[in-house]
């Protein structure tokens, strides 16, 4: 696979323009799903209790709190 991609970028050459064009709407897409992401996990937030996920991450530390 690696060899297959080493012979395309020898042969064809992709114009700066183009280049950029195609990073600009990989960003956009990204902060695009970054921004949904963050809104569904506000919204899970809403419906499953203020601090239900963080809780779930704090267990370890309170192991030594528990009795014996």
């Amino acid at each position: 696979m690696l060899l297959t991609w080493a012979l395309l970028n020898t042969v064809v050459v992709l114009p700066i323009r183009l280049l950029y064009a195609l990073v600009l709407i990989d960003a956009l897409l990204l902060l695009w799903q970054a921004r949904c992401f963050l809104r569904s996990a506000d919204a899970h937030i809403r419906d499953t209790g203020h601090l239900a996920p963080v809780w779930g991450d704090i267990w370890p530390f309170s192991l030594p709190a528990l009795p014996p």
